[in-house]
């Protein structure tokens, strides 16, 4: 064998084990990247859950500071998505049904305004909500 063919043959394999060793760190550092994404977004959605906890814990808390000053107080739920509590209340003059069709109505077309559906279900059960 010539050494013309024995150097191109050297330059083969290597440029083959150069080849497979850069694409194997390649696949190494992305499965390193993802790893660590994967581990951020875990840690970003536990403290998530625990600040929905936290705010939860203090609506709660809210609710009974309200029960002990009124006697109305229905209940209570936290919304995560606008991060705000809300405490329902007996409507001490509640409305009727027609009364709260005519409050929530679409003018369009004449049904209830679905942008006003839960203030609408709220009045025709005689409640209302006060956000925290």
């Amino acid at each position: 064998m010539s050494s013309r063919a024995m150097q191109l043959i050297v330059v083969l394999v290597t440029a083959g084990i150069l080849i497979i060793g850069l694409s194997t760190y390649g696949k190494y550092l992305s499965e390193k990247n993802s790893i660590e994404r994967e581990k951020m977004e875990q840690a970003k959605t536990e403290k998530n859950r625990e600040y929905a906890a936290s705010q939860k814990e203090s609506c709660l808390n809210i609710y009974k500071q309200e029960s002990a000053k009124y006697n109305n107080v229905k209940s209570w739920r936290y919304s995560t998505e606008n991060d705000r509590c809300y405490l329902s209340y007996k409507d001490p003059k509640p409305k009727t049904e027609a009364e709260c069709k005519e409050t929530y109505k679409d003018e369009k077309t004449g049904s209830v305004n679905l942008s006003f559906l839960m203030e609408y279900l709220n009045c025709t059960d005689g409640t209302f909500e006060n956000a925290f």
